[in-house]
């Protein structure tokens, strides 16, 4: 096995400090996150048999749940509003899964310390790879919406006021996947508990069931998961066609966008913490 090697933080930082000598930050800062982006676009390209295997049994899932939920028969009146929940679903899946794969890989492999070197910090490039995983994601959930609504015989009504709750829900499932990842990098079995609050959110944001389906005090522990209040508003304003204006004076709105906030800020603290951790005392395996 060839050896790694390992830089301390006073070398790195030195890396940095005549890097960001080299010129305009700005363009410096522009040609990482391509760099980032495009190096994620050549990955997910070579790992396109994946990817299909991945849409297939998304495909395939949706319709096998309802038909066993509905003890052998899909009802026609619950397929919108859990498809709708369930088109989050491919983007947590994706962005979360594979976010904390690849950087357990990274760091498993020493390659982590690398991403040190750039005169900016890792937490900044690695939302250039989550940009790509969302793509991968929308992707996956626009064909499967579609798809779904064809075989099923239902419209999924497109409405423009629906797009800044699905922007927010999306932008709430990438502070989820910073959050953790900055737990990786503390913990060597984040897959597991990826796992568990990737079950516990399916379980509870209307994928299943509507929300409104179960017990108040489930209803409440629901909200304050990834998702749950993001496709809760979607549900108002795209099925029910209330305006943003309702959903903003009802509360649920300004909500969404505290929470978002609170997420995305937690989730980049929670990883700078970690991260300096890691440079101070090295990396868990």
């Amino acid at each position: 096995m060839r050896p790694t090697m390992s830089l301390s933080s006073q070398e790195i930082h030195a890396i940095k400090r005549d890097a960001r000598r080299g010129g305009p930050r700005v363009v410096s800062a522009a040609c990482a996150l391509l760099n980032e982006m495009q190096k994620s676009l050549w990955l997910l390209w070579r790992q396109r048999a994946v990817l299909l295997t991945e849409f297939v049994a998304l495909v395939i899932f949706y319709p096998l749940l309802q038909f066993l939920i509905g003890n052998g028969g899909i009802e026609q009146a619950r397929v919108l509003p859990t498809l709708l929940a369930f088109l989050a679903y491919p983007l947590l899946f994706v962005t979360t899964f594979k976010f904390v794969g690849d950087l357990r890989e990274e760091i498993n492999s020493g390659t982590f310390e690398h991403m040190h070197l750039s005169p900016f910090t890792p937490v900044s490039l690695l939302v250039s790879r989550l940009v790509v995983l969302v793509l991968e994601g929308l992707v996956i959930a626009a064909i499967i919406g579609v798809l779904m609504s064809w075989v099923l015989g239902v419209h999924l009504p497109l409405r423009l006021a629906g797009a800044l709750p699905a922007a927010l829900t999306i932008v709430d499932i990438i502070g989820f996947a910073l959050l953790l990842g900055g737990l990786a990098l503390a913990l060597p079995q984040t897959g597991i508990i990826v796992s568990l609050f990737n079950g516990l959110i399916f379980l509870l944001n209307g994928t299943l069931i509507p929300l409104a389906w179960y017990p108040t005090w489930v209803q409440t522990l629901a909200l304050f998961l990834p998702t749950t209040l993001g496709i809760q508003i979607t549900d108002k304003v795209v099925l029910q066609q209330q305006s943003l204006a309702a959903v903003w004076a009802d509360g649920t709105l300004p909500q969404l966008i505290i929470y978002t906030v609170g997420l995305v800020a937690l989730g980049w603290l929670v990883f700078l913490l970690n991260d300096r951790r890691t440079l101070r005392r090295g990396i868990s395996r």
